[in-house]
């Protein structure tokens, strides 16, 4: 079962993405950000979509994948993660882009 369980930006910091409200939220710089998401059940082959937009995926093992963000619009930033065998998730508010 895929299971993200937190978003690290540049940093040790991680957040709930299944809790959003009871971490800091995330600001990421506008384009080539590294994100690393951690949680369970990803698959080599999974991508991840930020607002809709495709993003570079690097798949690190089945607890953790790193992505760097495309441009994106300032605000608030929604991630869909997809395992190649359909599975998805995502996660509204992920963090915000400045």
């Amino acid at each position: 079962m895929l299971r993200p369980a937190c978003l690290d930006h540049r940093s040790t910091r991680c957040c709930s993405l299944g809790n959003p409200y009871h971490c800091p939220r995330h600001r990421c710089r506008n384009r080539g950000a590294t994100l690393t998401i951690r949680g369970s059940g990803f698959q080599s082959g999974s991508t991840v979509t930020i607002n809709g937009k495709s993003t570079s995926v690097t798949f690190k093992d089945a607890n953790t994948l790193s992505v760097a963000t495309p441009s994106l619009t300032p605000g608030s930033q929604q991630i869909t993660i997809t395992n190649p065998d359909g599975e998805s998730v995502s996660l509204d508010a992920a963090f915000l882009a400045n």
